[in-house]
C-alpha cells in the first residue's frame, strides 16, 4: 500500500516490561521520532507496553484501526518473554507459520548449528500469515512488514543496534516509495541568552501571522525553535526571525551552541580555554563532544575550591575574601588568570551556587557569574537560574558557552 495525502498519522509501540516498570529507558522511539521527522511524518502517539500478549494484541489492533503507519519495537527474540509475534497474530486475527525465507536467514546466521535450530530460535521466524520478513544482518530475529488494509505495520527488534540497522537497510527504502512527496518543510533555530518566555514573546507572533507551526524547547542554557510550514511561509519566517533575534540567534541551520562556538573561533584563527567552578567540567564536555574540537580548544581547568582558584588561576586572596568565590569580581579574575596560564585567545569562566545548599545573603541557590575575555577585553554577566542542581549546572554551562560565543563574534567588550 502507498500512503495518500500529506498527512501520514503514525504510532510507535515499544514492547518490553523493562520499559513500563522503569528499568530501562525507551531510546528506540526517541530515535525513530527523529528519523520520522526528517521524512515529514507526523507521530501522533507513542505507547510503551508490557510483555503481555493480551495487552500488546489489543493495542496493535487499536493502533492499526486509527493510524496509517504503525511501528513496533521489541519482543521479537527467542526467549519466553518475547511475545510480540504471538500478539501480532492475535491482534490481527491471523495464524502463524514458519516463514521459509526467514528460516533460511536464521540458518545462515548459525552455520555451526544449521541442523540444530531449536524451537526457541524457530519462534523468531514463525510469522503471522501475510507478513514479509526483513533481514536482520546484526542478529537472528527478523523484522517484518505487514499490511492490514488500513495501515502498514512495521515490527523491529528492540536491540538498538539491530533496530537501527534494519530501519536503514530495509524500512527506509520501503517508505521512500510509499510516502507522498513532502509539501511542508522543517527548520531548527537555536537561541542563546534569553528565557523561554522571552523567545516565545518575540517569535510566536511571527509564526502565527505566517501560518508556521512552532515548538519551543528550552534546556542546557539555550532555547530551540522547531518550525514547520509551507515552503514559502517557512522561508519568510526564517528571514524575519534572523533579523528579529539578531545577536541572540546562535544558529538558523540547526548547528548546536558548541558547534557554533568552535566554528566561530576556527574562522577567526584563534583558540579557546575554559575555567569552571560550579559546572564541574560541563562546558568542556560540551565542547569536546564535537569532533575536531582539538584544533581550537586548548582545555579546561576545573577550580572548585578557593585554594585551586588561587593556585592555578592566580585569583587574589583579597578578591576572594572581600567578594567571595561566587562573585563577578572572582569570575573576571578567573578568566584573566586563565588567559595568562593557557595563552588562549578567548576564554570563559563560570562560578556559582548550584545547590541545594550553599546559599548566603544576597546569593541564593542558582546565582551564577560568568566572565569571558579576549583581545578586546572582558565581558561579564550574572543570572539566577531555577531548578535543581543538575539543571543549574547544565544551564550555566550553556550560558557560559553563549557568552564565549558573543565574545568571539563581537570583537569588542560589552558590559
Amino acid at each position: 500500500m502507498n500512503f495518500h495525502g500529506q498527512s501520514v498519522p503514525t504510532e510507535l509501540l515499544a514492547v518490553g516490561s523493562e520499559l513500563t516498570v522503569g528499568l530501562r529507558q525507551d531510546t528506540n522511539t526517541l530515535w525513530l521520532r527523529r528519523e520520522l521527522q526528517a521524512l515529514h511524518v507526523r507521530v501522533v502517539r507513542v505507547t510503551s507496553l508490557p510483555d503481555q500478549v493480551g495487552v500488546i494484541a489489543d493495542e496493535i489492533g487499536a493502533a492499526c484501526s486509527r493510524s496509517s503507519l504503525v511501528i513496533l519495537t521489541g519482543g521479537l527474540g527467542p526467549t519466553e518473554d518475547d511475545r510480540t509475534l504471538e500478539a501480532l497474530a492475535a491482534g490481527l486475527g491471523r495464524r502463524r507459520r514458519v516463514h521459509p525465507q526467514a528460516r533460511a536467514w536464521l540458518e545462515a546466521a548459525l552455520p555451526g548449528r544449521r541442523r540444530d535450530v531449536g524451537q526457541a530460535l524457530l519462534r523468531q521466524v514463525r510469522l503471522p500469515v501475510g507478513a514479509r520478513p526483513l533481514r536482520n544482518r546484526r542478529g537472528t530475529a527478523p523484522g517484518l512488514l505487514l499490511e492490514t488494509g488500513r495501515s502498514l505495520l512495521v515490527a523491529l527488534p528492540g536491540v538498538p543496534d539491530e533496530m537501527r540497522g534494519l530501519w536503514r537497510d530495509e524500512v527506509l527504502p520501503e517508505l521512500a516509495v510509499r510516502l507522498p512527496a513532502a509539501a511542508r518543510t522543517r527548520g531548527r533555530m537555536v537561541v542563546g541568552g534569553l528565557r523561554e518566555s522571552e523567545v516565545d514573546g518575540r517569535v510566536a507572533p511571527v509564526c502565527l501571522r505566517l501560518g508556521v507551526d512552532l515548538t519551543i524547547l528550552a534546556g542546557g542554557g539555550v532555547v530551540e525553535l522547531h518550525l514547520e510550514g509551507e515552503e514559502k511561509a517557512m522561508g519568510s519566517a526564517l528571514q524575519e526571525l534572523r533579523i528579529l533575534l539578531a545577536d541572540d540567534l546562535v544558529s538558523s541551520t540547526g548547528a548546536s551552541l558548541e558547534e557554533t562556538v568552535l566554528a566561530a573561533a576556527r574562522s577567526r584563527g584563534g583558540d579557546l580555554a575554559v575555567a569552571e567552578s560550579c559546572t564541574g567540567g560541563r562546558v568542556a564536555a560540551r565542547l569536546t563532544s564535537v569532533p575536531g574540537a582539538s584544533d581550537v580548544f586548548l582545555g579546561s581547568l576545573v577550580v572548585y575550591s578557593d585554594d585551586m582558584k588561587r593556585r592555578f588561576l592566580g585569583v587574589p586572596e583579597a578578591v576572594l575574601r572581600q567578594h567571595g568565590a561566587v562573585s563577578g569580581q572572582t569570575a573576571r579574575a578567573m578568566v584573566e588568570g586563565l588567559r595568562r596560564r593557557t595563552g588562549c585567545r578567548w576564554g570563559v569562566a563560570v562560578t556559582g551556587i548550584a545547590g541545594p545548599h550553599g546559599s548566603r545573603r544576597g546569593k541564593p541557590v542558582g546565582s551564577v557569574w560568568f566572565a569571558a575575555a579576549g583581545p578586546e577585553g572582558v565581558v561579564s554577566s550574572r543570572c539566577r537560574l531555577p531548578g535543581g542542581r543538575e539543571r543549574v549546572q547544565d544551564d550555566a554551562a550553556g550560558m557560559a558557552l553563549d557568552l564565549l560565543r558573543r565574545s568571539v563574534l563581537s570583537g569588542r567588550s560589552e558590559a
